[in-house]
């Protein structure tokens, strides 16, 4: 059997070198491939090498570990997840009836051998078509997670929605009205508005446009894709139970749809 390929992502030094070295302890040794310091760098390190297991501090800075997942599964590949965490009996609790995976800090060798091992074979118990992301139980299991925790915060102040979106072109700021959009999309770090009357970019971040759009007309299908729900055209089943979406554009825009997504997808189109 490989190595697990293995990323940690913690803000602090002193923990990345504990778990680094109680990784080194355990036999087969994993492999240890890279080190996030917070969230961003967290889901931009598993997006760029698909580890086995990651290993996720829950508080970290720019999106702490819930957000981390939730930006994973909308890129549909998620590992193996344990979270190490100093979260109280309370949180735990919450993790139990989830049945997600956690180290209490501060880790000890044998949780965390323990932990490893349970990663290992639920990773061989696999499919080998589906070794790239959980089964439905486990991912039923995270997407539960996230939603008991956003659950509990302090809602924060609605910012207003958009009613249509602006593209800096030469000398001028074009707006596009919002029942021109087909899609938008994220690529190589820029973000485009995909209209009738062409593409253009946009300085907001898809993240924002996911809050700020209406999600009765809008939704994020992919970690890069947001369309407009009335120029989806079909469906069409890909691999692995995934999804392709078929916009109604001149291209016939093709794109993929995250597992994670599926459901609500349904619900949008009373399918």
């Amino acid at each position: 059997m490989k190595p697990l390929r293995v990323i940690i992502a913690e803000d602090e030094d002193l923990m990345r070198h504990h778990l680094r070295s109680l990784l080194a302890q355990i036999e087969p040794s994993p492999q240890l491939i890279a080190e996030a310091t917070d969230g961003g760098e967290a889901v931009a390190l598993c997006e760029q090498h698909k580890p086995d297991l990651l290993l996720l501090d829950i508080q970290m800075p720019v999106y702490d570990g819930f957000a981390v997942v939730e930006k994973l599964m909308l890129g549909g590949v998620v590992p193996e997840i344990i979270f190490t965490t100093a979260y109280d009996r309370y949180a735990l609790r919450a993790f139990e009836l989830n049945a997600t995976h956690y180290l209490l800090k501060p880790v000890s060798l044998e949780r965390l051998k323990a932990a490893v091992q349970r990663a290992a074979e639920r990773m061989a118990s696999r499919p080998a078509s589906a070794v790239e992301t959980p089964g439905p139980d486990e991912g039923q299991a995270l997407q539960a997670l996230v939603k008991s925790h956003r659950d509990t915060q302090p809602a924060a102040s609605p910012r207003p929605r958009l009613s249509g979106l602006t593209s800096k072109v030469r000398d001028q700021i074009v707006v596009i009205p919002l029942d021109e959009v087909i899609h938008i999309s994220s690529e190589g770090g820029l973000n485009f508005i995909h209209s009738a009357r062409g593409k253009f970019l946009t300085d907001f971040t898809l993240d924002e446009l996911e809050q700020r759009l209406d999600p009765e007309h809008f939704l994020r299908i992919y970690r890069g894709h947001i369309v407009a729900l009335k120029h989806i055209r079909a469906l069409v089943p890909w691999t692995d139970g995934k999804f392709e979406v078929i916009l109604d554009d001149e291209a016939k825009t093709h794109l993929s749809l995250s597992r994670y997504r599926l459901a609500e997808m349904r619900a949008r189109l009373l399918w």
